[in-house]
């Protein structure tokens, strides 16, 4: 039977086999960004949705066509509350300071962008903003998932195994300028994995947020029979929050997936 990346996260999102101890069990019992544990997380991101809802002028129970056309008809006033929320979510939440107030500005007015168009360049922030807008159909893409994604398809190999693009990091298991961490070894580029694995599929950075989109749907789907209750954006936390360790064990293992080809 041919295995997929949905396979291969599905066990990983379950912590089944080499991920006893990762998923999303383990990361709602460990979560703590920001000091913040997965409880609090979650209701941070409600409330900043009904923060969203309420500045447009909706109700909790919107839908998202009501919330498509609330943003075609978005006022200065809304803009300018949506602009600064949006703000507050990157910079402040997300630790991202680099964006000029008129790119997040043009992330706000974009929201209602289609997926199939939603561009690499600027993701990390981006797909921050969305969320907000959109819970159950967006979710976080930025250097941790990435590296976390990579790894434990590394750990488990598939047979169709899909390689996303990789963006710069500062933590000190992934960023390129440390020796050692991730995105500094040769092993891990996505050309020296294909070598090994020609049967995967590296994502190009025109489509990577739609297929990484598709990606996690498919594995929530697999998942919502054994896990009554997990949402989308369990799965983006399990892989954001477990990325450290998915490296380290990758390293503890001596990456057998780079040197054992099927």
């Amino acid at each position: 039977m041919t295995t997929t990346a949905v396979d291969t996260l599905v066990d990983f999102f379950m912590g089944e086999g080499i991920f006893r101890g990762f998923g999303i069990d383990k990361m709602r019992e460990t979560y703590g960004w920001k000091g913040y544990d997965y409880s609090t997380t979650v209701e941070i991101k409600t409330t900043s949705r009904r923060s969203f809802l309420a500045i447009l002028q909706l109700s909790d129970a919107a839908t998202e066509t009501m919330v498509q056309e609330a943003l075609r008809l978005v006022t200065d006033a809304q803009l300018s509350a949506l602009l600064s929320m949006a703000e507050d979510v990157v910079s402040k939440w997300g630790g991202i300071k680099s964006n000029s107030t008129e790119t997040l500005k043009r992330y706000v007015q974009q929201l209602n962008i289609e997926e199939a168009r939603i561009p690499f360049s600027g993701i990390a922030s981006r797909s921050k903003i969305l969320p907000i807008a959109f819970p159950d159909r967006y979710i976080i893409l930025d250097a941790r998932v990435v590296v976390a994604l990579t790894a434990v398809q590394l750990l488990e190999p598939p047979d169709m195994g899909q390689l996303f693009p990789y963006m710069e990091s500062r933590n000190s298991s992934i960023s390129r300028a440390k020796p050692r961490a991730f995105l500094a070894r040769p092993d891990y580029r996505r050309n020296r994995i294909l070598s090994r694995y020609p049967n995967w599929k590296k994502q190009t950075r025109s489509s990577a947020y739609f297929e990484y989109l598709k990606l996690m749907r498919m594995a929530l789907v697999e998942l919502t029979n054994t896990k009554p209750g997990v949402r989308l954006w369990d799965l983006e936390m399990a892989l954001f929050w477990q990325a450290t360790e998915l490296v380290h064990a990758l390293s503890e293992a001596e990456t057998p997936a780079l040197h054992h080809s099927k």
